[in-house]
């Protein structure tokens, strides 16, 4: 028996919705007027005669705020059981059987979504299966967003409102939806408390707002949030202002206390404040003897219209979280200056979790052969040709490690001249890994990276973090390019180093790369013959590592056809870039 059959005999079976009824040697058979009428006309003549019905005697329904084509369809649903439902149409399919309690509807829109999950669409899907309160979807949609990286975008501002306090807690817990996305999901988080107070009749004060707050705020990871994008966002919600950057302090002070590592990294920051300090009293001093020497009372308004100005003279980076949160509250320098300094100071000492102020102490290199290089992958079958690259001018020690399985840190870093990475398959954490780039580059290491799905900026395979987002690459993430082939174009550099013995450099069938100019305060090295860069290197300070991007797939036509071809000078082009970034010295100089 069909859905259809099976409501039409509950229908039968339900006495209080019939409308006539036969009686047959005192048994007594109820019906419905419209099912017999539409089943037979000699039942719609009977009852209803030949007459044709005005407008007027018909009972109508006004509805407002539906779509009328969406809604036909399902009248014509409940008339056939019949209905295609593709993505166009599934959200309001399921708002509206859902509001008119069409539950087998409400079904078939439930299995839509749990065959059509994707990373691009699962975070809404779960809002969704939330709202509607639809369990088995909100169990399969979470168990996807467990096991799977989202797409960028994803995480939107209106990704919570269907949800209850635990859901939004529940779905915070997972790792994989934090990251670059971070501040969307605060500002989501926010936009939810709002309308959960509106939901549940309470006043939309400060004070509720933040009591709703209390708990799912806990699990966002401050770390991840720019002091930019947390400064807009308090610019829009001003009235948030205290308790945020209240929970950014609590939310550091967890952190130390569970971690020794970055205890250890505020120790070293104590260290390196004690000389700034003496300079604020100093200035603050000043500040209070021209007040007094002018008659100006001195007060916090006063002190801050003098000292301020002076704020360029202090290097407020190399202030604890705890001298910044002080200064907040004296009120005299500039409130959004010290905030940006906060935030910039917590994101290092949380997302470094390692030695972040002491470089690496490394014997110098007199020889290639000493070099030792990290070669971290997400690609294992092409792993022996990028080694063999790397090795073919003498280098000895490649190490690698697959980050599609195993996040790697500074500390795995460290003892390497070199890390050389690439990704063809997601990295496990690409925040993570990024952050720690940054720290090794920042430790004096040097980095090899190859663009191609690096820096990808439709891929789910680039990475991201503070390597990125702190501008240590030459190359900012670009289109991919692969539609014909290419070759060494345009060098910049002739002497340069990464040069040496390049003679040619053919890109294969596909030539995969990205689109991209150097970023500022990088050097073009050499281009692809269609004007697209090759090679950057970018130094960001005189003491830290060199960056060099490669704007190629690093893997030769050995692993497959369609690569560079290993018949150019691909091999000596990437080997170079290693040696380039090691610093091998000779005569105590940089080998160049």
């Amino acid at each position: 028996m069909n859905s259809l059959s099976k409501d039409l005999k509950n229908l039968l079976d339900n006495l209080d919705l019939v409308d006539m009824r036969f009686i047959i040697n005192q048994t007594q058979i109820y019906a419905h007027k419209l099912v017999l009428a539409a089943s037979s006309y000699f039942w719609k003549t009977q009852l209803f005669g030949n007459k044709t019905r005005n407008n007027e005697d018909i009972f109508t329904v006004v509805l407002s705020d539906i779509d009328p084509i969406i809604f036909k369809k399902i009248i014509e649903y409940l008339y056939t059981r019949e209905i295609l439902i593709d993505s166009k149409t599934v959200d309001l399919l399921m708002e509206y059987s859902s509001q008119f309690g069409i539950e087998n509807l409400q079904h078939l829109c439930s299995e839509y979504y749990q065959n059509n999950l994707s990373s691009e669409n699962c975070v809404k899907i779960h809002n969704l299966a939330c709202k509607f309160k639809d369990e088995n979807l909100k169990k399969i949609s979470l168990k996807f967003l467990e096991n799977h990286k989202l797409k960028e975008n994803q995480v939107l501002k209106n990704s919570f409102l269907g949800m209850e306090k635990n859901d939004v807690t529940q779905l915070l817990l997972l790792n994989n939806l934090h990251g670059s996305e971070e501040i969307k999901l605060l500002a989501g988080i926010i936009e939810w408390s709002e309308n959960y107070c509106s939901k549940l009749q309470m006043q939309t004060s400060p004070n509720s707002i933040q009591f709703v707050l209390e708990e799912p705020i806990k699990f966002i990871k401050f770390e991840y949030i720019s002091a930019f994008h947390f400064l807009n966002l308090m610019h829009r919600k001003q009235y948030l202002t205290d308790f945020l950057v209240h929970k950014l302090i609590e939310y550091f002070n967890n952190s130390q206390l569970n971690d020794s590592i970055i205890k250890e990294n505020v120790l070293q920051l104590e260290f390196m404040e004690s000389k700034e300090k003496s300079v604020l009293e100093r200035l603050i001093l000043w500040g209070q003897h021209f007040c007094l020497d002018n008659n100006i009372d001195i007060n916090q308004e006063n002190l801050s219209k003098y000292i301020s100005p002076f704020s360029s003279m202090l290097n407020f980076q190399a202030f604890t979280p705890t001298s910044l949160v002080q200064l907040l509250e004296t009120k005299i320098f500039p409130f959004e200056l010290i905030l940006e300094n906060l935030i910039t100071n917590i994101q290092k000492l949380i997302s470094s979790k390692t030695e972040y102020f002491i470089k690496s102490e490394k014997k110098p290199i007199t020889s290639i052969s000493e070099i030792k290089v990290l070669l971290i992958e997400t690609n294992h079958f092409s792993r022996n040709d990028i080694i063999s690259s790397i090795k073919s001018t003498g280098i000895q020690n490649v190490d690698s490690v697959d980050a599609r399985n195993e996040n790697v840190t500074f500390e795995q870093m460290k003892n390497y001249d070199c890390v050389f990475t690439f990704s063809y398959n997601s990295y496990k954490n690409p925040q993570e890994i990024g952050n720690a780039l940054a720290i090794y580059v920042e430790s004096g290491g040097g980095l090899v990276l190859a663009a191609r799905d690096t820096l990808n900026t439709d891929d789910t395979c680039r990475i991201e973090g503070r390597i990125v987002s702190d501008g240590f690459l030459p190359m900012k993430y670009g289109k991919p390019i692969d539609d014909k082939p290419s070759f060494l174009g345009k060098i910049l550099k002739n002497d340069h180093p990464i040069l040496k013995n390049v003679k040619s450099f053919d890109g294969g069938e596909c030539s995969y790369r990205i689109e991209g100019n150097a970023t500022n305060g990088s050097s073009a090295v050499a281009f692809w013959n269609d004007g697209s860069v090759l090679v950057a290197e970018k130094t960001k300070q005189s003491n830290f590592g060199t960056v060099i991007v490669l704007n190629i797939l690093p893997y030769s036509d050995k692993v497959c056809s369609n690569y560079w071809r290993s018949s150019s000078d691909g091999m000596t082009l990437i080997a170079n870039s290693v040696v380039y970034v090691s610093r091998v010295e000779k005569n105590g100089q940089i080998m160049k």
